[in-house]
């Protein structure tokens, strides 16, 4: 539930533009549901699960997900099995079906990863009158696509606690060395995701380690 990134410039007057990151705690869970009868969701929270532990016949069901201004939904399915061409999960680039169709599955083989373009997701599930399966599980979260991170121009330690968050560098000067130690309540993993990185090559470079410090495992490093 710790992971610390280090920024380190080197003296050589060349800088990128920076890069700019995002974080969240995940929770290890499954809160799929049992879909018996039709009805509509609400799903307003950073990060979730849902689904249909199995599922019965002629139902029809709908999660609209809906998150903060400014940031974008990923979607993925965790399990999948619903009766081949006769139970149908679609979902649309909006709040409701009058948006664009992103898609439409069934069967066996679990979608793609999805990916909004707004903070908008809405998602449908129809079964016919006849044969039912296991039913589906999906997870999502969202990642802020703005840029909220402060410039690297001094070099600087800083600790980042919450659920969530974003960070990074808005322009960076030469010979800095910054370290953001990210850490999250126990029984929670942190998810990073770089949403724009540009800086000099093999030369002023970001490095990921697997706890609170750089004593812990080294993940990656990249420039």
């Amino acid at each position: 539930r710790n992971l610390t990134v280090q920024f380190v410039a080197n003296t050589n007057n060349i800088q990128g533009t920076g890069f700019s990151a995002v974080y969240e705690n995940v929770a290890v869970s499954d809160d799929s549901s049992t879909c018996t009868t039709s009805g509509t969701h609400l799903l307003t929270d950073f990060e979730g699960q849902f689904g249909c532990d199995g599922y019965g016949n002629n139902v029809a069901i709908s999660w609209q997900i809906h998150v903060e201004q400014g940031n974008v939904i990923i979607l993925d399915w965790d399990d999948f099995f619903t009766e081949t061409g006769s139970d149908w999960i679609t979902v649309y680039d909006g709040p409701d079906d009058t948006y664009n169709g992103l898609g439409a599955w069934s069967g066996v083989f679990r979608p793609p990863t999805i990916t909004s373009n707004s903070n908008y997701l809405y998602i449908t599930f129809q079964s016919d009158g006849s044969v039912t399966r296991s039913g589906f599980s999906a997870s999502y979260t969202s990642y802020f696509t703005g840029s909220d991170s402060g410039d690297c121009y001094e070099s600087q330690s800083l600790v980042l606690t919450e659920d969530s968050g974003n960070f990074g560098c808005s322009g960076y000067g030469n010979n800095v060395f910054v370290s953001w130690s990210i850490s999250t309540p126990a029984g929670t993993v942190v998810d990073l995701q770089f949403t724009s990185f540009a800086t000099e090559y093999n030369y002023d470079i970001v490095t990921i380690y697997d706890g609170s410090g750089d004593w812990a495992h080294q993940l990656g490093t990249y420039s």
